[in-house]
């Protein structure tokens, strides 16, 4: 199967009037934002070239470079390469902005690109190793907003009033929602240079987002792309059919969009989700229903307690517990009733799912 890895070797050394950008190149912009580009890439409207970009990232040490340990492997060996291929080299970056807050769980971070072909591609980072990111992420189902949509707005707002031209909004993961989210609040002046909004992989929203006038002014520019695996992008509600793409990986693996089938103009599409996708999907959809926002909010708060008690700040530090810090932290999730509860709804709802299908 060929992957991103493949494209680039593919589409490399053609320059975007032989073969025009498409949404794997789409999908590589999205993912450059993923190191701290802090004091490397301007926070204001100057520019860094590619090239520059990732020496002064890299520097004489590559290896030091880490994203954490969810993060794709192809990520930084992608972003390496990229300043030789003619097809990307002349990307300048722009605008870096990162936030991370533990009290107000929040963590923001995005990027412009100034693209050959005088497109601004609007980037903004996916979910990290942080534990914060993922009890934000959590909320996103009983929220209205987050403070990192609110955040995206904002940025959309401001770049695409300082840089003209075409604008594309892309994002992997949470940066597909928050993508979404900050193209449909930005200012219908502005939002009328929209060229297209990439979602890839990213969770959708409660029902009545879809109901906000600049959603609907958007809505047509919209690209929601899972892969047919999918057991990220398929949570929360979506306004419209997303397009599946072929991938043979499963679990946390079909996330990675390095792992997705992909030709030399766009990724291969799928005919449906899998079946195991489509439970995965039914079964929180309708856990989900049957808790109120409070017992929700209450239940994702406990739960990152227990996580946060243990000392770790960061999924690789759950990761590097010895086995007694790991049957400790079993116990507590266990031991705790609401948490026992929701595992006992998750089991009850996939096996129904498995029982009709």
């Amino acid at each position: 199967m060929a992957g991103i890895l493949d494209y680039i070797k593919w589409r490399g050394d053609l320059s975007h009037e032989v073969s025009p950008f498409n949404e794997v190149d789409y999908y590589v912009f999205s993912k450059i934002g993923s190191p701290d580009f802090s004091g490397i890439v301007p926070d204001d409207d100057s520019t860094i070239d590619l090239q520059n970009c990732t020496d002064r990232l890299f520097g004489d040490d590559p290896d030091s470079v880490s994203l954490g340990l969810l993060a794709s492997k192809s990520i930084l060996k992608v972003l390496r390469i990229l300043p030789s291929k003619p097809r990307y080299r002349d990307l300048l970056l722009s605008g870096f902005r990162a936030v991370f807050s533990e009290s107000d769980t929040e963590q923001f971070s995005a990027l412009t690109l100034i693209l050959p072909d005088g497109v601004c591609f609007v980037s903004f980072r996916g979910t990290d190793d942080y534990l914060v990111s993922w009890k934000e992420d959590l909320q996103l189902s009983v929220k209205d907003s987050i403070p990192a949509q609110r955040d995206a707005a904002a940025y959309l707002q401001w770049a695409a009033s300082v840089y003209p031209g075409p604008i594309i909004v892309a994002g992997h993961s949470k940066g597909g929602n928050l993508a979404v989210y900050a193209a449909t609040m930005l200012s219908p002046d502005l939002q009328a240079r929209i060229k297209g909004v990439y979602s890839f992989d990213g969770p959708g929203f409660k029902a009545d987002f879809f109901t906000h006038d600049g959603f609907l002014a958007i809505s047509d520019r919209l690209h929601e792309i899972v892969p047919e695996t999918s057991i990220i992008g398929i949570l929360l509600e979506k306004a419209l059919p997303y397009e599946i793409v072929r991938c043979v990986y499963s679990g946390i693996q079909s996330h990675d969009g390095y792992r997705w089938e992909t030709s030399p103009t766009g990724f291969v599409r799928a005919e449906s989700l899998t079946d195991s996708s489509e439970a995965l999907n039914e079964t929180m959809d309708k856990t989900i229903s049957e808790m109120s926002p409070e017992e929700a909010d209450s239940l994702i708060g406990e739960l990152f307690r227990i996580l946060t008690d243990t000392g770790a700040k960061t999924v690789s530090d759950l990761a590097d517990f010895n086995l007694i810090g790991s049957f400790r932290l079993a116990k507590n999730l266990i031991m705790e009733s609401q948490i026992r509860g929701l595992g006992g709804k998750l089991i009850e709802n996939m096996i129904k799912c498995i029982i009709r299908q």
